[in-house]
């Protein structure tokens, strides 16, 4: 999927970016902006639990953020 500026996916995500999920919480976020790849992978092998969303974009922000402020 794609996520045009000013979509609330890039809003959400902070840039635009392209982005695919997958069993649920697996996730590719490919954000040329930055030039950032994000794979999130979460073991859904065995019992699991679903961190979710929250947690999952405080992760997602954190990297991004580190990511800006060393380019």
């Amino acid at each position: 999927m794609t996520a045009p500026e000013g979509s609330p996916a890039a809003d959400l995500f902070v840039y635009p970016c392209y982005f695919h999920t997958g069993a649920g919480v697996h996730l590719l976020i490919i954000m040329p902006e930055i030039q950032l790849v994000l794979v999130i992978r979460h073991d859904t092998d065995g019992e699991w639990v679903d961190p979710g969303d929250p947690a999952q974009m405080h992760l997602i922000s954190m990297i991004v953020n580190a990511r800006v402020d060393c380019r």
